[in-house]
C-alpha cells in the first residue's frame, strides 16, 4: 500500500501505484447523485422527414416490374464496372482530352455541365463523360441534379436530360454511400414522386415508366426510399 504520508509522489511508479491503489477502492458501480431541482427538463423534439407524394394506386409498379427494372440497371453498373477497369486514362495526345470536365467538387459547375446555363446548352450523360467521373464529381454532378429537380414544377413533368442523367449518374455511384447522398437521394426520390403524382397523366407511360425506374433503383438499390 502506497505511503501517503510522504506528500507528493516522488516519481512515476510511485503516482502509478497510488493510482492503482485508488482504484482498487472504488466500487463496481458508481451513481453520481443529482439534484433534480437544478435540472432544467429539455423538450423532446424529434423533426418528421417530409413525406414523398402519393399518387393514384395505378401508378405504382408491380413488384414483377421492379425485380425486372433492378436486374436491368444492376447488369448497367456491373458492365460500367467492368468498362472502367478495361478503360486507360485519356492520354494528353487523344481527343477526348481536350474535352475538359468540371472541378470534381464543383456542384454549380457540373450543373451547368450536365444541363447548360445561359451560356451554353448541357452535355449527354455519354460515356465517355462517365467513364471519366470519379466519385466526388458524381456525388457533385447528383447534387447539381437534386438542386435542379427541387427548383422545377413537378407538374411541368422533368427535363429529358435530368432523366438520363439521374439514370447514368445512380449507375456510376459507388457503394456504400454516406450520410450526405443518402440524404441528397431521397430528396431526388422525393422530386421524382412529385412529379408522378403531379406531372404524369395516365395516358403518359413513358414518362410514368422513366419516373418508376428512378424511384425503384434509389429504393431497392441504394435503400433510400421515403414513406
Amino acid at each position: 500500500e502506497p505511503n501517503f504520508s510522504r506528500g507528493p509522489p516522488g516519481d512515476a511508479m510511485e503516482y502509478l501505484r497510488r493510482v492503482r491503489h485508488e482504484a482498487s477502492r472504488l466500487p463496481q458501480i458508481v451513481v453520481s447523485l443529482i439534484d433534480s431541482k437544478r435540472v432544467k427538463q429539455q423538450t423532446r423534439y424529434m423533426p418528421r422527414p417530409k413525406p414523398a407524394a402519393s399518387c393514384p394506386a395505378g401508378f405504382l409498379p408491380l413488384p414483377t416490374w421492379e425485380d425486372a427494372a433492378t436486374s436491368h440497371f444492376t447488369d448497367f453498373r456491373q458492365a460500367l464496372v467492368r468498362r472502367r477497369l478495361k478503360c486507360a486514362p485519356p492520354s494528353s495526345s487523344s481527343s477526348s482530352s481536350t474535352e475538359k470536365l468540371p472541378g470534381s467538387a464543383d456542384e454549380q459547375a457540373w450543373g451547368a455541365f450536365c444541363f447548360g446555363s445561359t451560356e451554353h446548352k448541357g452535355h449527354p450523360p455519354l460515356l465517355r463523360y462517365v467513364l471519366r467521373m470519379d466519385h466526388v464529381s458524381t456525388c457533385s454532378a447528383l447534387r447539381a441534379l437534386r438542386s435542379r429537380l427541387t427548383d422545377n414544377d413537378p407538374e411541368k413533368g422533368f427535363p429529358e436530360e435530368a432523366g438520363q442523367w439521374a439514370y447514368a449518374l445512380l449507375a456510376a455511384l459507388e457503394k456504400p454511400i454516406d450520410g450526405q447522398i443518402s440524404s441528397c437521394l431521397r430528396e431526388l426520390y422525393r422530386a421524382f414522386a412529385a412529379v408522378r403524382s403531379k406531372g404524369v397523366s395516365s395516358e403518359d407511360d413513358v414518362l410514368l415508366a422513366k419516373v418508376n425506374i428512378i424511384l425503384t433503383i434509389i429504393s431497392r438499390i441504394f435503400n433510400q426510399k421515403v414513406a
